[in-house]
């Protein structure tokens, strides 16, 4: 069997979906091979088997190979035969600490070894390997940093030759070095640029003064440092990261070896710093950028998404006061689907103005906006504060395809420091990034909620096919039987006999034209053909017009119909519907009011709408009818008092109508007593 119209439309929205996921996919492995192609460093990720899954270019310069014979080469034509007992031995603690639930150390994920140049000869690097783990936590990849570490060991063998050569090399080295005991003894150039600072204000200091009070891991810097200086004192070297802050206050990512030296006849301590911070940089923005696409895909809902994005940017810098605000073209709409801040509540959905936000907006590009820009920008009229007024606000359009779809901000109140123009950068890198997955998780979003709906219109045609087929085998059956009487029996029949033959069926058709009717009128609605045309109607003049319009079935009936409306009272709303509604509750009335019956129509005012009321004294509504008066369950049509056909479509318009015109319907009924239909409409504006 062929597929239906719903499994086609699902099946093609799951490929567009797959296709855009696939887009982003490919965007972040280009984004990442940016990042390494400029590395001075061999970077590569491999999986938990240690087989590599991408190499960067630099192995060419530092090896001599490409990369697609550094992925094919086996591991010993790369590594010493020691090197890789050695990494194998490291790889398999790793693993059985990671199924042990215990942590591994940034210690334990950092080793030394030789890689074979292509040539054969031997190059000592130094290997850092960071742990990607998905959204569950679970490891699934090693991201791997090569550094070249011959100068480093040239200094090392060069301390057992000659303290003269030391100190050459000392003065010379690229990496900082400081000589220490209870403080800084000596420190050569390289760590004076470093700490930004000159000698004299390095030597005779501890190493508290650069550093921050408490370390990434939480540990107290002081406690730590002192752990790190005894045991290195003891003799046993330690290697470690370490954060600093430099002499004028900004934070330094370093990799540190201590070892006990003796220099000039004194037992001191050598501290090797080098300046990682750019390398951290690079990972903690690598990882951020993976959690943001890896919650793309994850998150079931966009506040879950919005949630794990601010996590993320938290990673790369201050984000106490963080908030998105996404900007709607089409409606012209400005909304802030998440905020969180110290001092100011969300923001309502509202139309642009002259705020922070706006501007970014409008210039397309981020700034950073301390007090005194703020100040400037209002003298110009550009903006206006909204809110409290921090010290730094960091803003950064969200565009996609060079459209901006709107703003991730950032802001301070008490450090105006807090950002600058690394910040700036890294924010817009990674700007992108959400602005894709924002777009992607809202298409998704939007992918279900259309497939929900294509469910519910087609639930919604079967119980409307179900009805109509119902609604139409009554009258003709009939119709057939009674033509085909009329067809063959014609000649034997009386004039009487055709004449009210001629009434049924008539009868009959007239029945199935009000269905077809109805269920045109329907299928418009549906299909959102009619137009929705508010304006001002006299509720007077429309109610006797109506009733003028059915005045016929009136007359039939001996009803009396009283319009006790108020010649005031007039409504805004669509003409169309409300005269469609109107009818239709009339006709009802009439068709269950019984001969000599009377209807009333009433109107009141009620704040800013006015109910209005339809009442009979009819035969009246179940209370388990009225449950399915307004939905399309099943049809709940009924013959009127003088065997009137209905269709059961007429009060399902009616709440279409209603609800169309910022209005609500509903009945009060008791059965024997008649009914009461009330709904409600905007008062006319003033």
């Amino acid at each position: 069997m062929g597929m239906t119209y719903r499994m086609k439309a699902w099946l093609f929205l799951r490929l567009v979906a797959q296709k855009f996921r696939k887009k982003t996919q490919q965007t972040d492995k280009n984004r990442f091979q940016l990042l390494t192609e400029s590395s001075m460093d061999c970077i590569w990720t491999a999986g938990l088997d240690m087989r590599p899954t991408y190499i960067s270019p630099s192995i060419t310069r530092l090896l001599g190979y490409t990369q697609d014979e550094a992925m094919n080469n086996p591991a010993e034509k790369v590594f010493s035969s020691d090197s890789l007992a050695k990494i194998k031995k490291r790889h398999t603690e790793v693993l059985e600490n990671e199924m042990s639930g215990i942590q591994n150390s940034p210690e334990s994920l950092k080793i030394e070894v030789e890689m074979l140049h292509k040539k054969g000869h031997p190059i000592p690097f130094e290997v850092q390997y960071s742990m990607l783990r998905d959204q569950k936590g679970n490891l699934i990849e090693f991201l791997a940093i090569a550094r070249d570490i011959t100068e480093r060991r040239r200094f090392e063998e060069s301390l057992k030759h000659s303290e003269t050569m030391y100190r050459t090399i000392f003065d010379r080295a690229a990496d900082g070095i400081l000589l220490m005991a209870d403080t800084f003894k000596d420190c050569n150039e390289s760590m004076c640029r470093i700490f930004n600072c000159k000698k004299e204000d390095i030597v005779g200091q501890t190493p508290a003064r650069f550093s921050p009070e408490i370390q990434p891991d939480g540990n107290s810097s002081v406690v730590s440092a002192n752990e790190k200086i005894q045991a290195a004192m003891r003799g046993t070297p330690q290697a470690f990261y370490w954060q600093h802050i430099s002499y004028d206050g900004v934070l330094i990512d370093a990799e540190i070896s201590l070892n006990a030296v003796t220099f000039g006849g004194e037992q001191l301590l050598q501290a090797v710093v080098r300046d990682v911070t750019e390398r951290k940089k690079t990972e903690r923005i690598y990882e951020a950028l993976y959690a943001i696409s890896q919650a793309a895909h994850s998150e079931t809902d966009m506040q879950a998404l919005y949630k794990n994005i601010h996590r993320s940017i938290a990673q790369l810098m201050p984000a106490k006061n963080f908030f998105i605000a996404l900007y709607d073209d089409r409606e012209d709409l400005l909304s802030f689907p998440y905020v969180v801040d110290e001092y100011d509540d969300a923001y309502d959905s509202q139309k642009p103005g002259r705020g922070f936000t706006e501007f970014i907006l409008r210039k397309g590009k981020a700034f950073l906006i301390d007090a005194a820009m703020a100040l400037e920008l209002g003298k110009t009229g550009e903006t206006e504060v909204i809110g409290t007024l921090s010290e730094i606000w960091l803003g950064v359009p969200l565009k996609i395809g060079g459209k901006s779809i709107g703003v991730i901000v950032v802001q301070d109140y008490e450090n105006p420091k807090a950002y600058g123009e690394g910040e700036l950068q890294v924010l817009s890198f990674v700007a992108e990034q959400i602005a894709r997955v924002i777009e992607m998780k809202k298409r998704d979003e939007e992918l279900i909620e259309y497939n929900e709906k294509l469910v519910q219109i087609n639930q919604t045609k079967d119980k409307l096919i179900s009805m109509v087929a119902h609604d139409l085998r009554g009258p003709f059956h009939p119709i057939l039987n009674l033509s085909e009487i009329l067809m063959t029996e014609i000649d034997s029949l009386g004039q009487e006999e055709i004449k009210q033959f001629a009434n049924h069926i008539h009868t009959k058709a007239q029945s199935v034209f009000v269905l077809m009717t109805g269920l045109l009128e329907w299928s418009r609605i549906q299909s959102g053909s009619i137009q929705f045309t508010p304006a001002s109607i006299n509720l007077k003049l429309k109610t006797d017009a109506v009733i003028q319009y059915i005045s016929e079935s009136v007359i039939q009936k001996d009803i009396t119909v009283k319009n006790n409306i108020a010649e005031s009272i007039s409504v805004y709303a669509d003409e169309q519907m409300i005269h469609s509604v109107l009818q239709n509750l009339l006709s009802n009335a009439l068709k269950f009011t019984n001969n000599g019956g009377e209807i009333n129509l009433y109107a009141e005012m009620d704040g800013s709408t006015v109910k209005i009321s339809i009442q009979d004294n009819g035969v009246g509504i179940s209370a388990e009818k009225i449950k399915r008066l307004f939905t399309i369950d099943k049809s709940i049509s009924s013959k009127g008092t003088n065997d009137e056909m209905g269709t059961g479509l007429g009060l399902l318009m009616c709440k279409e109508f209603v609800e169309k015109n910022a209005g609500k319907i509903q009945v009060e009924s008791e059965v024997g007593k008649g009914s009461k239909f009330i709904f409600t409409v905007p008062a006319i504006k003033t």
